[in-house]
């Protein structure tokens, strides 16, 4: 199969079947994909982005204690630019990619780090006890618009 194959066979007839079924194929292509592109994802595309991830986490106006929740992690290659006095919390759902995060919140010992596996797109829900909403919190979505395609058309 190549690297952007999907494979539709597994799609259901009925509507909320289909649905779910679509669901499931698109984390498990996402899956394919960042599996196969995790060992070399920081040196291709840390450098173009990085400038990005400055801006972003400048307008995010972190102070001490804000928790923050990164919505598709991936390797943590933004862990290390949050400022040590909030907390983190990293979320993906591509095990290869999380398992590069793992390593690199080790290495720099993060602390005020933590990393879960989870599909925020098809568990919103489940993002409440995570990342209560509030005042001192901040939401960075900024690496899965790339992966967040199941509501366009594909003509």
């Amino acid at each position: 199969m190549a690297l952007f194959e999907r494979d539709e066979s597994k799609l259901g007839a009925d509507l909320s079947t289909r649905a779910l079924s679509v669901a499931a194929v698109e984390n498990a292509f996402v899956e394919r994909v960042y599996g196969k592109i995790s060992s070399v994802y920081d040196v291709v595309f840390g450098p173009t982005f990085h400038p990005g991830r400055l801006v972003a986490l400048d307008r995010m106006e972190i102070r001490p204690g804000h928790k923050v929740l990164e919505v598709g992690v991936g390797t943590g290659i933004n862990t290390s630019l949050y400022p040590r006095t909030c907390h983190v919390t990293g979320i993906d759902l591509s095990d290869s990619m999380l398992e590069k995060a793992r390593e690199r919140v080790a290495r720099e010992n993060l602390t005020n780090v933590r990393l879960m596996d989870m599909d925020a797109a098809n568990n919103p829900a489940m993002i409440r006890p995570v990342m209560p909403m509030g005042s001192s919190a901040a939401m960075n979505t900024g690496n899965v618009v790339s992966v967040s395609i199941s509501g366009l058309s594909r003509s």
